[in-house]
């Protein structure tokens, strides 16, 4: 059964008049105020949220010219896996393979399962070492890929940490460079091993040159960026409304207990004085007329 918020009385079906057959009050209206003014504080909390998310989202890409640059640069390692790093050729007694170390060659060469063939060479005894190179300037190749991708991912996910990504971005472009390095030398090693008897064969490119170069751009951006920092521009009061919002979400402070505003800035107080100045101005022109009916 329903009762008065104020007085608490019992209402029953034919009470159907939004006044409080006790009191009075206007059950319909009763608090308006008060939830009125909750609201009004709840909403000025946690639009500074808000705020704070998107400006550090919009510093995390293009609070610097060379934020900006980054999101060009973090492109390169993975167009430079395009280019040949050197090919790995298989002469078997009815077949032939041929691997291009690229990222269209290694996706080719996974299709129609050289890639598998090769990975799963290792019962082969009479050419054990060399399928193990093979493998292994394979594998080094494909980790520079991986770090390609990661690059990508982690700038993408740069505004997690605007303090410690620019760390983290750089060295997995450090690590992707030595990677494409150590590919190539191990794709030419293959060419040195000759217990296969000719059945495997290795070339080098300037892929793995090209790759190390743009993953060193991108460390280099990033280092920068960690240096000169990445700067967030926040409105007036905005961090000391999260704060409290944070402690109004653990409990510590109540939502009654706060002012309205809740935080008082330069913006809010023009509106305040704009809002007294119209009451002021309202309550002269009912005085003016109360005056000039009287007279």
């Amino acid at each position: 059964m329903a009762k008065c918020p104020k007085c608490g009385r019992k209402l029953h079906l034919y009470n159907i008049s939004q006044n409080c057959p006790s009191c009075g009050i206007n059950m319909k209206l009763y608090g308006f105020e008060d939830q009125f003014f909750r609201e009004a504080k709840l909403a000025e909390l946690s639009n500074a949220v808000w705020h704070i998310r998107v400006h550090r989202l919009k510093a995390a890409f293009i609070g610097r010219k060379l934020s900006i640059v980054r999101l060009v640069v973090i492109l390169l390692p993975v167009a430079a896996l395009l280019v040949p790093a050197g090919t790995i050729t298989l002469g078997l007694p009815f077949r032939s393979f041929e691997i291009a170390l690229s990222g269209l060659g290694l996706y080719g060469a996974f299709n129609d399962g050289t890639l598998m063939y090769l990975i799963n060479s290792g019962g082969y005894t009479f050419a054990s070492g060399a399928f193990a190179a093979a493998r292994t300037a394979l594998f080094a190749y494909a980790g520079a890929a991986v770090f390609a991708v990661a690059v990508l991912l982690a700038t993408i996910l740069c505004f997690v940490s605007l303090k410690n990504m620019q760390k983290i971005i750089a060295g997995i472009a450090l690590a992707g460079a030595v990677e494409a390095i150590a590919a190539f030398f191990l794709i030419n090693r293959v060419a040195s091993v000759t217990a296969a008897g000719g059945l495997i064969g290795s070339s080098s490119g300037v892929g793995s040159f090209v790759i190390a170069a743009a993953f060193l751009a991108v460390a280099g951006v990033n280092i920068a960026l960690d240096r000169l920092g990445v700067p967030v521009e926040l409105g007036e009061g905005m961090e000391e409304r999260a704060r409290i919002y944070a402690e109004y979400k653990a409990g510590k402070v109540k939502l009654e207990d706060l002012p309205q505003p809740v935080v008082e800035t330069e913006a809010t107080k023009k509106i305040s004085d704009e809002i007294d100045k119209a009451r002021a101005s309202l309550i002269k022109s009912l005085e003016k007329e109360a005056n000039e009916v009287g007279a």
